[in-house]
């Protein structure tokens, strides 16, 4: 094969990326949600296509030696009347206090978090441990989807660590990345 050749496949398949890119890529819907081929925010998880639109902030306290109390707020940007489904995913070492794994929630109003609870043992700051929860349900014929994880070292995560290195370069550029 020669140069020619293969620069000349080269720029074509690009063009044709590109294209595709351009027909397929990420906008805002209506509401604001981010649409993908049309699709409002659908992606994919472990559980195939769906629309991650259930927005969770998860936090924990110590109650006592024994226990922690786990509190997921779930947030729904529109009224949504129907059950949403959860289940819990605790790390190796955390078990159960009380109450279940699993469970339904309904009534959710726009943008007001409901908050669901549970209480576990052996959540330590010591060693870092995660903990999970998955919101799942149906809206227009559509599965709805959201999940969080929960960091006890929250400055060892992922996000906390590309957070520090955006505001050191920022800190070193003398720009906002905001």
């Amino acid at each position: 094969m020669s140069l020619k050749y293969t620069l000349l496949s080269f720029f074509a398949l690009a063009v044709a990326v590109g294209g595709a890119y351009s027909k397929f890529r990420t906008t805002e819907s209506k509401v604001g949600f981010p649409t993908f081929a049309g699709q409002t925010g659908s992606v994919y998880s472990n559980r195939g296509v769906v629309d991650r639109i259930i927005k969770i902030e998860m936090h924990y306290k110590q109650m006592n030696d024994d226990f922690q109390l786990l509190t997921a707020e779930i947030t729904m940007p529109f009224d949504y009347n129907e059950a949403l489904e959860y289940k819990w995913n605790l790390a190796e070492n955390v078990t159960l206090a009380d109450a279940a794994l699993t469970g339904t929630t309904a009534n959710l109003k726009a943008n007001i978090p409901k908050k669901i609870q549970l209480r576990v043992r052996g959540l330590t700051k010591i060693e870092n441990r995660f903990v999970g929860i998955e919101v799942s349900g149906q809206k227009n014929q559509r599965r709805i989807y959201g999940e969080s994880l929960l960091s006890t070292q929250e400055h060892k995560s992922f996000e906390k660590i590309v957070q520090n290195v955006e505001k050191i370069k920022t800190s070193r550029n003398g720009k906002s990345s905001d």
